[in-house]
């Protein structure tokens, strides 16, 4: 059984990046989140953005666990994977964050 969810970015310099993975071949949120990477990472340096390639490197993503993904979205959900710590993914939220993006996005419903 193909097992396919939509990932986007929710960061500053990336958002919006979509790609759709099947987690029925990855085992962690790690895996998950160096596959996005490295689809990105492969698009930037095909497209001759290596400064952004460069700066992909740098972030530090995070995202809702691989088990809440399974059993709490559904497959027409988005799951945001995020540079930024908020309660929705799994993450505590900064006092300091004043991430307006993620804030717009994910107080709005994102799932379907």
């Amino acid at each position: 059984m193909v097992n396919l969810r939509t990932f986007q970015l929710s960061c500053k310099l990336f958002w919006g990046y979509r790609t759709t993975l099947d987690l029925d071949y990855f085992d962690s949120t790690n895996q998950i989140i160096a596959a996005i990477q490295s689809r990105l990472e492969n698009y930037l340096k095909n497209a001759n953005l290596i400064c952004l390639a460069e700066e992909l490197e740098k972030i530090k993503f995070h995202s809702p666990s691989i088990e809440t993904i399974l059993l709490e979205y559904q497959p027409t959900d988005t799951v945001y994977v995020c540079d930024h710590c908020h309660d929705c993914c799994g993450e505590k939220k900064r006092e300091n964050c004043n991430n307006s993006i993620h804030n717009s996005i994910h107080n709005t419903v994102s799932r379907s």
